[in-house]
């Protein structure tokens, strides 16, 4: 192995550190509240999450790959689809950073919500330097629960005394 291999594998680890933090610290600061959604969505309930995100995974990866493999406009087509389906599940995946921020936050401290994903992120991404199961295995499994967690974050059903904060905000009399 020459010393530019080594290098090329170490800048890639470096960028994949660095890069997935970053985009869940922009998706937390651009879409606060579908973050948090998602990170509610995923607190006791992670394996129903992967569950909802398995299938649609698939399908975005099979048909995505499919159409890259065609060749031409196809192509484009296809890492469109593969690009959307990457951006939806990372979003998601924010608020499964953000839920291991709040759990490493629990000691008490006054923490900004950015801190707080931030904390996680870093947390989370350092599991994907584990040999083999976190170069392969976490990356795709933390992919599903986020797109799980996101498709759940779209449920238009309320459950009984759920209120939104708009409905909350009418009801209390201005003072």
């Amino acid at each position: 192995m020459l010393f530019a291999d080594a290098f090329k594998i170490l800048l890639l680890a470096l960028c994949i550190l660095i890069g997935y933090p970053a985009f869940w610290l922009v998706a937390r600061g651009l879409w606060p509240n579908k973050v948090q959604q998602a990170a509610q969505k995923t607190v006791n309930q992670s394996f129903r999450c992967f569950l909802w995100g398995l299938i649609p995974v698939g399908v975005i990866a099979l048909v995505g790959i499919g159409l890259l493999k065609a060749g031409g406009p196809g192509a484009f087509l296809g890492s469109l689809i593969l690009g959307f389906g990457f951006f939806f599940s990372q979003v998601g995946v924010a608020g499964l950073a953000t839920l291991i921020g709040e759990k490493l936050n629990q000691e008490g401290g006054d923490a900004s919500g950015l801190r707080i994903t931030g904390r996680g992120s870093l947390a989370l991404v350092g599991t994907f330097l584990f040999p083999i199961i976190g170069w392969v295995l976490l990356p795709v499994v933390t992919m599903v629960i986020g797109f799980g967690a996101m498709i759940r974050t779209f449920s238009w059903k309320k459950k009984a005394g759920e209120t939104s904060t708009q409905e909350t905000a009418a009801a209390e009399p201005a003072t």
